[in-house]
């Protein structure tokens, strides 16, 4: 103790003359003289801390809000315009002013054939329309016409071939007159040789009937 207190009265140790330390041992020296303290920060940025599950719904929230509301501006910018163009249909057409009307009415008095000009087409297609519907009636009275005649040729054609059929018959005297016996008639009539009529004595001839008269006839 007491050579402590006697070096605390000297004082310090007096400094060393000469040239500073270089090299490792300068850097040695220098670390010792150096009191330690905390060891110093990284330079550069620093890991941010992570945002708890609080933070990240609001911020889920916020960007929905935020989509939304982009959504909503959208519809109303596309609706002004269909706005805009029914604010214009539903404006009245302005009326004429007085002195537009006086022109006109002047203009219309200047050219007084142009309305009959214009009605001149009309009655144009008027009268062409009667000349085709009387091409038309015309044409549908003649093919009526024709069907009549046409109608009447065959009712007489009928008529025509009704004689011949009633032409085609021949009696049972003219029969046994050519040689036929009476009861090879019978049996022409039941073999279907000669055709029964309404008149009692009168027969229908066939094909197959001349046939065989005409055999009855070279005898």
């Amino acid at each position: 103790r007491e050579a402590a207190r006697a070096g605390a009265r000297a004082g310090p140790p007096p400094k060393r003359r000469g040239r500073a330390p270089t090299g490792d041992r300068g850097e040695v020296a220098a670390r010792q003289a150096t009191p330690a303290g905390p060891a110093p920060r990284l330079a550069g940025k620093q890991p941010e801390a992570k945002p708890t599950k609080a933070k990240r719904s609001e911020a889920k929230q916020t960007k929905a809000k935020q989509t939304e509301a982009k959504q909503t501006k959208a519809k109303q910018t596309e609706a002004k315009p269909t706005q805009a163009k029914q604010t214009e249909a539903k404006r009245p057409e302005a009326k004429p002013t007085k002195a537009k009307r006086s022109e006109a009415k002047q203009t219309e008095a200047k050219q007084p054939g142009a309305k009959q000009l214009a009605a001149k087409p009309t009655q144009a297609k008027q009268t062409e329309a009667k000349q085709t519907k009387a091409k038309q009636t015309e044409a549908k009275q003649t093919k009526a016409k024709q069907t009549e005649a046409k109608q009447l040729a065959a009712k007489q054609t009928d008529r025509r071939a009704g004689r011949a059929r009633r032409a085609e018959t021949i009696s049972a005297q003219e029969l046994v007159a050519r040689g036929v016996p009476r009861p090879t008639i019978q049996g022409w009539l039941r073999q279907g040789v000669l055709d029964a009529t309404d008149a009692r004595g009168r027969y229908r001839v066939t094909p197959e009937a001349r046939a065989r008269l005409e055999g009855y006839g070279a005898r």
